[in-house]
């Protein structure tokens, strides 16, 4: 069985299938699935969680196998142009299939070890109960502005901290110490769902307008050639607006990069198995539990007669997130409120939660 393809499309597409593969104790979860069908070359890839599907033109007989090793063939790849002959030896009785894979071109030849895709779980399907088109790399780029806010899974669940959050025009990650989000009224997503950070990475594979389907559990996109269905995350997505604030009793514009270079100098002076917590006011930024050890005082304009207290890491994040900017705006409601922090101009924002200050603490 005998079938032919274009070298660079088929290395082009093998490379994106075999982006979401991941290492497995099931060497079948670290295979491609490769099928030769009705004139097209229709590669499958899966970790159970995230499944990605693409297609090339083919011509030839219609077979399919496991390619069990794809990373070889893509080494092999770079090395083959023009037209690439696949040939699959029929198994024989004993139903041996290793290294029965044969591929060539005017110059060069390979062999490849395959196995049956018999088993081969079968690609997910998504009876879509909303649907919305998106650019795909604006939408990776807002996730990768605020992403950091999101806390790394540690097992295979993909909570609400884990995950990117959409609900009508704005993303957000949250862990419970901050929340990044991003806000554009181009855009209106139809329902709320949540996705894994991880798992939208590979919206990468994509270069321009993409379809999302949106299931019960799982989410489907497409540009009509390659598709990715994506698990959705465990829990509800959060209403964010629950923690924004109505209303600021006062707020100060500051500089991200002297508030950054502060931060790291007070930082140097705390000892160990001491909360990294510090204080803000009138300026002056100081350890919250030390504060006779060091002090910053900072520029800013506007009002800051409230303290606020902050876990320094938390704060540090938030500004990297605006380090490009001249000045970020800080705005607080009360002294226990959410911090929130804006750039004039920009979709994205983001809040810390306030540390309860120790002087406070003794007074209650």
């Amino acid at each position: 069985m005998k079938s032919i393809v274009d070298a660079k499309e088929f290395a082009q597409a093998l490379n994106r299938v075999n982006s979401v593969l991941r290492k497995s104790a099931i060497p079948m979860l670290e295979s491609v699935l490769v099928c030769f069908c009705g004139g097209s070359c229709i590669l499958t890839a899966t970790d159970m969680k995230v499944w990605a599907k693409t297609e090339l033109p083919a011509s030839g007989d219609d077979f399919e196998f496991l390619l069990m090793k794809p990373v070889e063939m893509l080494k092999a790849c770079r090395y083959y142009d023009g037209e690439l002959a696949i040939e699959l030896t029929i198994p024989n009785d004993e139903g041996y299939w290793r290294n029965d894979l044969a591929v060539s071109n005017s110059t060069r030849t390979g062999s490849f070890e395959v196995e049956s895709a018999d088993d081969y779980p079968s690609f997910m399907t998504v009876e879509a109960n909303s649907s919305f088109s998106v650019n795909a790399p604006k939408l990776l780029a807002r996730i990768q502005t605020i992403k950091y806010a999101n806390v790394k899974p540690d097992t295979d669940t993909y909570n609400a901290r884990t995950c990117i959050q959409f609900s009508g025009n704005q993303i957000y990650a949250m862990d419970h110490h901050r929340v990044a989000w991003d806000v554009d009224p181009t855009t209106e997503f139809p329902c709320k769902f949540l996705i894994s950070t991880e798992h939208l990475e590979h919206l990468k594979l994509f270069k321009d307008e993409v379809t999302f389907q949106v299931g019960d559990r799982y989410v489907q996109v497409t540009d009509g050639l390659t598709t990715l269905c994506l698990r959705q995350g465990d829990d509800s997505p959060f209403d964010l607006g629950l923690v924004l604030p109505k209303q600021y009793q006062e707020g100060f514009v500051i500089s991200p990069k002297e508030f950054l270079n502060a931060l790291a100098y007070i930082k140097g002076f705390i000892p160990k198995k001491v909360a990294p917590c510090a204080r803000l006011c009138d300026g002056v930024l100081t350890l919250d539990k030390l504060p006779q050890k060091c002090s910053a005082t900072l520029k800013f304009s506007g009002s800051n007669t409230i303290p606020i207290g902050f876990n320094i890491r938390y704060m540090e994040d938030v500004m990297k997130q605006f380090k490009s900017e001249a000045q970020v705006k800080v705005s607080i409601s009360g002294r226990y409120s959410p911090i929130i922090i804006e750039a004039e101009d920009r979709s994205d924002h983001a809040l810390v939660m306030p540390a309860r200050l120790k002087e406070y603490v003794s007074a209650a």
